[in-house]
């Protein structure tokens, strides 16, 4: 097995593509006109309080209006003040973009743009500007110009978005959790219906939408389990294979033509909870990413034949560490992973495996009680938890032939270019937070994506540091 570390490789080959990875540990000076314009707003805000009732309520009309240029936008206004979320609405509307809480309030909104999210690290007021022209003053474009979004209670609606106008609007009423739109411009949708109570089923639907947002057709998917989903759909010429778990310990394959007609059905048990994290069209059938791992900590792939049927499965890990696979795909007969590992430090991490180390080694560094730690001296421990890592595999046997890593990064997508190349992405940390304050995630970050191109025999030829910016949360 030939292993190969990228940024050595890079800086073998051309000037121009070695790599500057490791994040700018020098303090980073904060913005000039942070101050003074903090001390400009006060003052107007004090002249504007001595006049009396005329000022109040111009400024609680400018704060409405800020409030709905919020909603109208998407933006958050967690965290902000009323006088701070009037600040960021004035410097969006004037396209200053100097406030240092504009930035802030756009990444924490809650559109979503499908597959990636683009972030940048100490922002300048130039990269906010193109930030917000990017993702904010265009469509919600997700695929081709469809966008969804959820309708509470119980319900999501899908709308087609063309030249900044909406053209069609259609209410379903469960929850999705994705689509596909088909060659013909059908568009296959996928989710599963909300429950007020554990006793009631939750069920997997399907529907067929026309190009013009007409429903063709709509199905629930009633297999005789309590809770079931649908994990991935892939379309296949006038067939479409979908792949969904029941009660959690069931493996379910079905396959059916575009009138919506089942043509194959398969339930396989399995022994641990399962969830499906990824599907790739591979060798005479699929090639099905579990989430759930064996005894070693080793990830999981199964290969599932056209009818269903686990035929193999494949496991990959090392000793003393844990690998997560982000993406795979088939290409110039063989099998390309992109993967991170982390090192294993703790058997009971309790589902925290990922960032076990980190919290080690702050408890090391800082004690129990520490609530804040700057970037510069958390970034260095997350970078040295990661390694992302790209194995190339035999499509038959599964085995390794070869693997490249880049240190202080995680695996990220897989895609082919224009030119039938290889290009696997590579998320580098360059700057991170810790939030005990926030549920959902302890660890936050902003990773660049650098891109690597491989030719159809797996060599690198090229490599990018890209202005693209990908967030971390955990």
């Amino acid at each position: 097995m030939k292993q190969n570390k990228l940024l050595y490789l890079i800086g073998e080959t051309d000037d121009d593509l070695i790599l500057d990875a490791a994040p700018n540990r020098e303090k980073k000076n904060k913005n000039k006109w942070v101050k003074p314009l903090a001390f400009a707003a006060s003052f107007v805000f004090l002249v504007s309080a001595a006049l009396g009732g005329y000022a109040i309520t111009a400024e609680a009309a400018e704060y409405r209006e800020a409030v709905e240029f919020f909603e109208e936008h998407a933006l958050s206004t967690e965290g902000l003040s009323r006088e701070e979320i009037k600040k960021v609405y004035l410097d969006i509307k004037l396209q200053t973009f100097s406030y240092d809480k504009t930035v802030t309030a756009m990444l924490n909104g809650t559109i979503s743009i499908k597959g990636y999210e683009l972030l940048t690290n100490a922002p300048t007021s130039e990269d906010i500007y193109n930030y917000w022209n990017d993702y904010y003053t265009k469509p919600l474009d997700d695929k081709n110009g469809i966008y969804c979004h959820f309708v509470y209670p119980n319900g999501s609606e899908l709308q087609f978005y063309k030249d900044g106008h909406t053209i069609w609007s259609t209410r379903l009423g469960y929850g999705m959790f994705d689509f596909t739109v088909m060659e013909n411009g059908y568009i296959l949708t996928y989710g599963q219906n909300d429950t007020t109570s554990t006793k009631d089923p939750r069920l997997a639907h399907m529907t067929m939408l026309d190009p013009n947002g007409n429903i063709v057709w709509e199905k629930t998917l009633m297999n005789g389990f309590h809770d079931e989903d649908i994990s991935k759909i892939i379309c296949e010429g006038d067939t479409f294979a979908v792949f969904g778990r029941g009660d959690y310990h069931t493996f379910l394959f079905s396959r059916y033509d575009m009138d919506g007609n089942r043509l194959v059905y398969q339930a396989t048990p399995v022994k641990e909870t399962l969830a499906i994290w990824n599907v790739v069209p591979f060798s005479e059938g699929y090639l099905v990413q579990f989430n759930n791992y064996d005894k070693d900590g080793f990830a999981k792939l199964v290969k599932v034949g056209y009818d269903g049927t686990l035929t193999d499965s494949f496991s990959y890990g090392a000793d003393g560490a844990h690998y997560f696979l982000k993406d795979m795909i088939e290409h110039g007969g063989k099998l390309y992973l992109s993967t991170y590992a982390v090192p294993k430090v703790d058997d009971n991490a309790g589902g925290r495996e990922e960032i076990a180390p980190i919290f080690q080694k702050i408890k090391e560094t800082f004690g129990r009680d520490v609530f804040s730690i700057p970037s510069e001296e958390l970034t260095p421990i997350v970078r040295d938890n990661y390694t992302a890592v790209l194995l190339i595999c035999d499509t038959e046997s599964g085995n390794v032939g070869e693997f490249y890593s880049v240190e202080g990064a995680r695996g990220g997508k897989l895609s082919v270019n224009e030119d039938g190349k290889l290009v696997w992405e590579a998320e580098s940390f360059v700057d991170t937070f810790y939030s005990l304050a926030t549920s959902s995630f302890t660890i936050g970050g902003t990773c660049r994506i650098y891109r690597y191109t491989f030719d159809a025999n797996g060599a690198l030829i090229g490599a990018e540091k890209t202005d693209d910016y990908t967030i971390y949360r955990q």
